[in-house]
């Protein structure tokens, strides 16, 4: 069961919850009001122990941002969205036979995902990007440039961005495995 605590020299109340495995954690709520602040523990709450898919956390939270926040979570775009966007960025930085091959092995691989490729994007994983790997050196192409589209699959980091949601959840759902 979620509780609230305030540390001493903090204004804020912390959030006390449980996890799936049962392991304590402690998250600032950022809230003054202890009504606010329980809210904000049962929802960590319910979100840690329910585990699920990510998408199903983030509605979730967005939900419960939209109630006490009255305004919508910004929603987290698309591989194939983000794909476009990271093209994009590299028009100055690169140049034009650089674009290109990034341009063909990212095509390949969102033709590999398929589908997937529309969903949002922290539900691509690890597994999906050593799956496209693995299925290109079962082709024609070289170990070579196996390796460089997949690094280039690689540097579409877009974990290095701020997510919304890590924001207001303080990081409970960095613990998925990818």
């Amino acid at each position: 069961m979620a509780s609230i605590a305030r540390y001493k020299d903090s204004k804020y109340l912390i959030a006390i919850f449980r996890d799936a495995q049962g392991r304590q954690h402690r998250r600032t709520t950022r809230e003054t009001t202890r009504k606010r602040a329980l809210a904000v523990a049962q929802q960590f709450e319910r979100a840690a122990k329910g585990g699920g898919s990510a998408s199903r956390v983030r509605s979730t939270f967005a939900e419960f941002f939209r109630e006490h926040y009255l305004e919508d979570l910004q929603q987290q775009s698309s591989v194939r969205s983000y794909v476009e966007q990271f093209l994009d960025s590299r028009k100055n930085e690169t140049s034009a036979r650089s674009r290109e091959v990034y341009r063909l092995s990212l095509e390949k691989f969102l033709e590999f995902l398929g589908a997937r490729a529309d969903r949002a994007l922290d539900e691509l994983t690890r597994q999906q990007i050593s799956s496209f790997r693995d299925a290109q050196l079962v082709g024609k192409v070289s170990a070579i440039s196996s390796k460089r589209e997949t690094q280039i699959i690689g540097g579409i980091d877009h974990r290095s961005f701020a997510d919304p949601l890590d924001v207001l959840c303080g990081g409970v759902a960095k613990g998925r495995r990818r």
